[in-house]
């Protein structure tokens, strides 16, 4: 969601700005570990059901 509605995007951990910059740097290069963990914590799309109206 953030990815589709911001610009810029910050990153905190335990109340410290850990890192920030555009949404595209900050999700497809992130240089913060702690960053790299919540976007890898980012649960994946359910697969879609061939036929189904969603």
């Amino acid at each position: 969601m953030v990815r589709q509605i911001a610009h810029r995007v910050g990153v905190m951990q335990h109340g410290r700005l850990v890192e920030s910059g555009s949404v595209t740097d900050v999700f497809d290069h992130p240089q913060n570990p702690y960053t790299r963990d919540l976007l890898a914590a980012i649960p994946a799309p359910p697969a879609a059901v061939e036929g189904a109206d969603l």
